[in-house]
């Protein structure tokens, strides 16, 4: 995952849960990003 995209969506978590701290935060993004259709991973590729 980019850093950019890392860094902006650990702002956007922090600013949904003000009280979680930077490793909560970074792992929540990360578990997202698994999940994420933006992830390279998930997108079905045509054949």
């Amino acid at each position: 995952m980019a850093k950019e995209k890392t860094t902006k969506r650990s702002g956007t978590v922090k600013a949904e849960n003000p009280n979680v701290r930077h490793k909560d935060a970074f792992k929540i993004v990360a578990q997202r990003w698994k999940d994420s259709t933006e992830n390279p991973k998930n997108q079905v590729q045509a054949k």
